[in-house]
């Protein structure tokens, strides 16, 4: 994996960093229901933004690919997530339940995922794609 500096990578690092310090703080005081949602929720988004800035800084293609795919992890998570924080923020007294929950993660979340990590063997993108050179 090759990478250069962009200077559009820096604002995607400094959120990054801001989002990381979001989870170590929610994360300590997890006894508290929303605490617990937004650490998962900045861990989603820090995840998201790391990805997007690695393929940004990639030069190759086989990088751009890899850490274009690896942003789908916390792209299809943070809606998920963002939803689960904002009930528990709004109906302090009120659980999720299980039930809800798996309805919510049963196809979106999962099949998005699946779709972008999976390897193609059949052709969706032109064979003679490649990174231009400025």
């Amino acid at each position: 994996m090759k990478f250069t500096y962009s200077p559009y990578i820096l604002p995607l690092i400094l959120a990054a960093v801001v989002s990381g310090w979001v989870v170590i703080y929610a994360w300590r005081r997890r006894n508290i229901p929303e605490a617990t949602a937004l650490s998962l929720m900045a861990f989603a988004i820090t995840e998201w933004l790391l990805g997007y800035a690695l393929e940004i800084a990639g030069i190759d293609l086989p990088t751009k690919l890899f850490w274009g795919k690896s942003q789908y992890i916390g792209i299809t998570l943070v809606p998920l997530v963002w939803f689960i924080f904002s009930h528990y923020y709004a109906n302090q007294n009120k659980q999720i339940a299980l039930r809800y929950l798996l309805l919510l993660m049963r196809k979106q979340p999962i099949l998005s995922c699946l779709n972008r990590s999976a390897p193609r063997n059949f052709e969706i993108l032109p064979s003679d794609l490649y990174p231009a050179n400025y």
